[in-house]
C-alpha cells in the first residue's frame, strides 16, 4: 500500500525519514518510471524484515495440504535458527523484486508474528534515522547561528 502512494503522491517522499518493510508485496519494478522512488526504496533508510517462512532454498519450511506451515524440526535450518535482525543473504530474485534493500530475519518462521518477533531489529532501524536526522538538525542549527554572527 504505502509504495502504491507514493507511486501517486511523490510529494510525500521527502517527509519519509525511514520505512521498515515487513514481508510486503510491493516490487521495485513497480517503479521503473520513477527512479527517484525505486533509488530511495534501497537505501539505508529502507530495512526489509522478513519471516523465516520463505518458502525457498533458505527455508525448510513447506505447506501441508491443509495450508499450515511444516517445520522439519532440523535445528540447523533457517527457519529455526535466524535469529531477529540478522542479515539476510539475498538471491537474484530477491533483488530483482525488492532491488538492493538491506534485508534482516524477523527471528520467526510464523508470517503472523514477524512483526512482534521483528520489533527490535524495526526499532533499532528507527532509532538509527532518528539519531542521524538529530545529528543533522543540530548541525544545520549551529550553522545557521555561525553564519548569523
Amino acid at each position: 500500500q504505502l509504495v502504491r502512494h507514493l507511486r501517486e503522491d511523490s510529494t510525500l517522499l521527502p517527509s519519509i525519514k525511514a520505512i521498515a518493510f515487513t514481508d510486503s508485496s510491493h516490487n521495485v519494478q513497480w517503479c521503473k518510471s520513477q527512479p527517484t522512488l525505486m533509488e530511495f526504496l534501497q537505501q539505508k533508510n529502507c530495512v526489509y524484515v522478513r519471516s523465516n517462512d520463505v518458502r525457498s532454498s533458505q527455508s525448510c519450511v513447506k505447506v501441508s495440504s491443509r495450508g499450515k506451515d511444516i517445520q522439519c524440526g532440523d535445528e540447523r535450518c533457517s527457519c529455526i535458527t535466524q535469529a531477529s535482525g540478522k542479515l539476510v543473504n539475498t538471491d537474484n530474485f530477491w533483488e530483482h523484486r525488492f532491488g538492493k534493500i538491506k534485508t534482516l530475519w524477523a527471528g520467526s518462521p510464523d508470517h503472523s508474528l514477524a512483526n512482534y518477533a521483528g520489533r527490535f531489529a524495526i526499532f533499532d532501524h528507527f532509532d538509527e534515522h532518528a539519531k542521524e536526522e538529530a545529528t543533522e538538525m543540530r548541525i544545520a542549527t549551529n550553522d545557521s547561528a555561525n553564519f548569523e554572527m
